[in-house]
């Protein structure tokens, strides 16, 4: 490791294990922290995209990027997201991926309690096998028919499972930015579909995207 990595890693630990020791009360506190440009690494080519390092020391793991200023939301914010969406919706899944966040991890959506799935998934059929089961015991609680779910005839996509405006911004360079990617999971449309039913201003767009014409509503 070179000096000026070894650095780099010190001034990242340090600073993080100081904020931790102010704020460890702060059931809040998001364990972020801005430590301006000092050690941005300059590129002779600019990325299409932050770089990101990430280390561990000792117990804990650390994820460094560039600070992304976002800019006031601009009027074609809705067109921008829509486009943001499209183009994620595209990305194809790695080999062997199935339907999960990339990565370790469950599911996070809003169609689960606590916007979590109770367990990992290892296809598509399972996932539709527990949303009947659920279905079948709310049929005994509920007075009204309670319609099965298909979606195994569904396209699979990755989709920002957060639909929260503040999840879509655009930087000072005029790009349009997607953020808070532990949200972002590959699922089937009618999930897609399904987290932005409940907000009118999104509903637009799922019309843009194609993906109201889900029948499990």
């Amino acid at each position: 490791m070179s000096t000026e990595q070894t650095e780099f890693e010190a001034t990242i630990v340090d600073a993080c294990t100081k904020r931790e020791e102010a704020h460890w009360r702060d059931s809040d506190d998001r364990a972020s922290i801005c430590i301006g440009t000092k050690y941005l690494v300059k590129c002779a080519t600019p990325a299409a995209h932050p770089k990101v390092q990430y280390f561990r020391a000792q117990e804990n793991g650390y994820v460094v990027m560039e600070y992304i200023n976002l800019m006031p939301s601009p009027p074609a914010l809705t067109e921008r997201t829509t486009q943001a969406l499209r183009s994620l919706s595209d990305v194809p899944a790695p080999s062997g991926h199935v339907i999960s966040p990339l990565g370790d991890g469950l599911i996070r959506h809003g169609f689960f309690k606590d916007n979590e799935a109770p367990l990992h998934f290892s296809s598509v059929e399972a996932l539709e096998q527990y949303i009947e089961k659920g279905r079948t015991m709310l049929l005994s609680l509920a007075k009204n028919t309670v319609q099965p779910v298909s979606i195994s005839g569904d396209r699979l996509i990755f989709t920002q499972s957060d639909m929260d405006i503040s999840n879509f911004g655009v930087d000072e360079h005029g790009n349009t930015i997607l953020l808070d990617f532990a949200q972002i999971v590959m699922l089937p449309e009618s999930f897609a579909a399904y987290s932005m039913s409940s907000k009118d201003s999104l509903v637009g767009i799922a019309e843009s995207l194609g993906w109201s014409r889900s029948s499990n509503r």
